[in-house]
């Protein structure tokens, strides 16, 4: 008798880690610059670890990403959709 390798069951989960770890590393390093204070900025660096997290639940990958770029603009190269004059290929 053959049988089959079972397959995961998270095989479709979407990895949001890289979401997690830029909502830390941008937070702890900005209050860091700001304060000097390590223990306030992990503190603040985990709670924006847990408000993306609870932003981006059941959301594609990337949500956060798609988010920020629709609102802010990354580089002066490609506009966002907000500011670009007309939709270019």
């Amino acid at each position: 008798m053959t049988s089959t390798r079972p397959v995961p069951r998270n095989i479709d989960k979407p990895n949001r880690m890289a979401e997690f770890v830029v909502a830390f590393l941008v937070t702890y390093y900005s209050l860091m610059f700001l304060f000097h204070k390590p223990i306030i900025a992990f503190g603040a660096g985990v709670l924006a670890t847990y408000i993306m997290y609870k932003f981006t639940a059941n959301k594609p990958e990337g949500m956060a990403f798609r988010w920020w770029y629709r609102y802010f603009s990354i580089g002066k190269m490609v506009p966002n959709p907000k500011k670009a004059k007309k939709f270019e290929i």
